[in-house]
């Protein structure tokens, strides 16, 4: 939250977090990739491991860029709202009927971008004519660039730009995201039967396989999410899922850690639906 939020100085300023929990989706597909590496080193050793992931351990790695300058240079970044720090201009804009995104990365789509707003003597300009200059000189820009860019539609703005090849989008909502052609030509809103709601619309997976796609069975049940936790069963699973060190299973970790063994194969409480895992690798 440090490093996203408007800057200090500019209305709304402050920390703000982002709009989805994206480390708990992030640790989930670094937990992905982490059970694929112990699975092709058991098919190698024959030997299971124990996998450790920890929401703290992906934030910090997902910094990415951010941390890295940090290490590089000892300078805590600076929020900057939705502009970059080392590319001007690359963030958004207003437009006569909303907000667009401009990700202009190199001088000549700067010069062809000055072209389609009427304006070709900014890239002229000693202050505009490269990145680095932009960036040293971006307070003046970029007010001069909204002024511009409130002169025109979003659409207006994306269709002559995009004729330019200069790289640029609409801010949807998620009405407009699941209107978008290329959206509804993925699949990516998928409906499917339940045995309470009839239908119920769900987000696709992302996932595309030639020989083995992702199949949709069955929607989830609202009682897996909520009733169970109140079953006494309930406790019993969590005691049973603690760890199994006989049986092939994958053995008692650490005090504190959770693995699935061997004896418990199925989870009851939703039918059997996921079958645990059996083998050697633990989840």
């Amino acid at each position: 939250m440090s490093i996203t939020g408007r800057p200090d100085g500019e209305p709304g300023a402050g920390p703000m977090k982002v709009g989805v929990a994206l480390t708990d989706i992030l640790t989930g597909l670094y937990a992905t990739n982490a059970v694929l590496a112990a699975l092709a080193w058991r098919e190698q050793s024959g030997e299971g491991q124990y996998i450790d992931m920890a929401l703290l351990d992906v934030q910090v790695a997902c910094l990415a860029n951010q941390a890295m300058n940090y290490l590089a240079t000892g300078n805590s970044p600076r929020r900057m709202g939705n502009a970059h720090p080392s590319i001007v201009p690359y963030q958004d804009f207003p437009t006569a009927d909303g907000h667009m995104i401009l990700a202009i990365g190199n001088d000549g789509q700067f010069a062809r971008f000055c072209e389609v707003a009427g304006r070709p003597e900014l890239a002229a300009d000693a202050r505009f004519a490269t990145n680095r200059a932009r960036v040293e000189n971006r307070a003046e820009l970029i007010p001069l660039l909204n002024e511009i860019t409130a002169t025109r539609t979003t659409t207006e703005w994306i269709a002559q730009l995009e004729a330019r090849a200069v790289p640029c989008g609409p801010i949807n909502g998620l009405a407009e995201v699941f209107a978008d052609p290329q959206v509804q030509a993925r699949g990516l809103a998928v409906k499917m039967p339940h045995p309470e709601a009839g239908e119920v619309p769900l987000v696709a997976s992302p996932i595309r396989l030639s020989k083995t796609p992702v199949e949709y069975r069955r929607a989830p049940l609202w009682w897996v999410n909520t009733r169970m936790r109140s079953w006494p069963i309930w406790g019993w699973m969590r005691q049973a899922l603690r760890g199994c060190g006989s049986g092939g299973g994958v053995g008692t970790p650490a005090s504190g850690q959770t693995v699935m063994g061997a004896r418990l194969q199925r989870c009851f409480t939703c039918r059997g639906i996921c079958h645990l895992s059996q083998s050697k690798t633990g989840f």
